[in-house]
């Protein structure tokens, strides 16, 4: 039987055309990551008391987005945040607001800076910069593309909120997740695999929070416990090695 995460930033079209532009060559090697996830206003707080955390809730979606762009895995994360915007969360160890440095195991680096409330829309970017060029999947403004007029650049506005801007991913990914009960093997199709990968990056974020230092994921992947959050829902993660010993995401992407 199929299984998928939901991981449907992966079906975005930018973020497809990004993928397709890197496994063509275009930038060379990747050296540099760079993503943006900015929400456009605080969920509600009792969402957030069982949500498992900004980096288990939020970042995670883009820390599958990391792995699936690059076809790397992070080795190490280091991670600082704060709850500026609602200063609430702090009561049961939540942050609104983090930045996020890694390094892969090829060597590129990647940073992420999140916040839950901009209070001028949504807005997600993800740079990748190369060793032959750069490449850029925007935030992809509803309103239309940038006008430059003599010497004015008049911007259109971001999207009103997260799900506006991703929606027609949601739609993809069920596309492509019907498709492979019907059969097909659906190369982009993120799997069980996917989710304890991010899972595992996310952990060793939230652990570098705590303790204010570098956190290799491969140690967050061994440990095998993984700490909620005060008030929180508990993360799953089984113990030892890569995820589930000898599990690969063709053994549930196939029917």
């Amino acid at each position: 039987m199929p299984v998928t995460v939901g991981f449907n930033r992966r079906f975005d079209s930018s973020h497809q055309q990004l993928r397709r532009q890197l496994e063509q060559g275009l930038i060379g090697r990747v050296e540099l990551v760079q993503m943006v996830c900015r929400a456009s206003s605080m969920p509600p707080l009792d969402y957030l008391r069982s949500s498992g955390g900004q980096m288990r809730d939020q970042a995670i979606h883009f820390f599958d987005l990391l792995r699936f762009l690059t076809g790397d895995e992070v080795r190490t994360v280091a991670a600082m945040g704060a709850a500026l915007a609602l200063p609430d969360i702090a009561e049961f160890g939540d942050v609104d607001t983090s930045i996020l440095m890694m390094q892969m195991r090829g060597g590129a680096l990647a940073q992420l800076d999140n916040t839950r409330r901009t209070g001028h829309g949504y807005d997600e970017r993800i740079t990748l910069l190369g060793a032959e060029g750069a490449l850029e999947s925007g935030s992809q403004s509803p309103a239309g593309p940038t006008l430059w007029r003599g010497n004015q650049r008049i911007e259109p506005g971001l999207w009103p909120d997260w799900f506006s801007r991703v929606q027609g991913s949601y739609y993809q990914h069920l596309d492509a997740f019907i498709r492979s009960l019907n059969g097909e093997t659906v190369a982009d199709l993120p799997g069980l695999l996917d989710g304890l990968q991010a899972q595992a990056i996310a952990e060793a974020a939230v652990q570098s929070l705590q303790h204010g230092q570098f956190v290799a994921v491969d140690d967050c992947r061994r440990a095998g416990a993984m700490q909620p959050l005060s008030g929180a829902v508990p993360a799953f993660m089984p113990g030892g090695g890569d995820a589930l010993p000898g599990l690969h995401n063709t053994d549930i992407n196939t029917p």
